[in-house]
């Protein structure tokens, strides 16, 4: 073997393998993160809380309009998804997803799925109510491989 052989190493949480011909070379690792660490995970808490806070902010005092619908959902979607990417969630992708609905005394499931890997991907929702509408916000935390 050469000189320039180069060792890589793979993380799987905090075990570690080393892949090489000459796994004594070790002068240039390459690592590859396969999982998030327990301290880069997606931060659900803080997600929720800045959920809940824009939706108060854009929707606290008012009433259902159709015309405004549209202005409503990107205006959450756009602030949410602006906050998110300050909370510095290294390798995670986020979707938001906001559906307003009319109050008119009908009930109404809403339920929200999108996973490619349970242990990585995760969601979070919140909602919020007043006499004429609802609305539920769900973020998608996609880590990327």
């Amino acid at each position: 073997m050469s000189d320039d052989s180069v060792a890589y190493s793979i993380k799987h949480n905090s075990s570690e393998v080393m892949l090489s011909e000459n796994a004594d070379d070790r002068r240039s690792t390459s690592q590859y993160e396969i999982k998030p660490s327990q301290t880069e995970g997606f931060k659900q808490q803080a997600v929720k809380e800045i959920i809940s806070n824009v939706l108060i902010e854009v929707l606290d005092g008012k009433q259902y309009q159709s015309t405004q619908i549209a202005e409503w959902t990107s205006k959450i979607s756009d602030t949410i998804s602006a906050q998110l990417k300050e909370l510095n969630m290294r390798r995670y992708k986020h979707i938001v997803q906001v559906v307003i609905l009319q109050q008119t005394g009908a009930g109404c499931k809403y339920i929200a799925r999108c996973r490619w890997d349970a242990e990585c991907d995760v969601q979070v929702s919140n909602y919020f109510t007043n006499e004429s509408m609802a609305c539920i916000v769900t973020v998608f935390g996609v880590f990327m491989y």
